[in-house]
């Protein structure tokens, strides 16, 4: 299949909202996967999934600074959760994502500055 390469300009409060909708777009796209996406077990990111599911389901928000996510997952999170908003989109095309997505939360804030973020339960419309 042929390629193209293009620009896109996107305001950056906007960023998340792309990348949720291109995540939409890619899972729709992959052929082969039925259902919701889901973690791997293997994944660098399941020991967060597993923090957040354990939290109990009357929670409905939780902030945690990025040292605690890093103590969680035994590692440091990667320089662009640091510098980069969309880092933290809600989009299960990445796997930081996805931990959080599948444990049932999404990311409500981040505060790069302060290196905090703060997850919530989505709720019923």
């Amino acid at each position: 299949m042929p390629q193209a390469e293009a620009k896109v300009l996107i305001p950056e409060d906007r960023i998340a909202e792309f990348y949720r909708m291109v995540g939409v777009w890619l899972d729709r796209d992959r052929s082969g996967q039925k259902g919701e996406p889901s973690l791997s077990p293997k994944s660098r990111y399941a020991p967060l999934q597993e923090h957040l599911e354990g939290l109990g389901r009357e929670r409905k928000k939780v902030s945690l600074r990025f040292d605690d996510i890093s103590k969680v997952l035994g590692k440091t999170l990667p320089r662009s959760a640091f510098a980069h908003r969309a880092w933290w989109a809600n989009t299960s095309s990445h796997a930081q994502a996805l931990a959080w997505l599948s444990a049932g939360w999404k990311v409500e804030h981040v505060d790069l500055s302060g290196k905090s973020v703060e997850f919530v339960r989505p709720g019923k419309a």
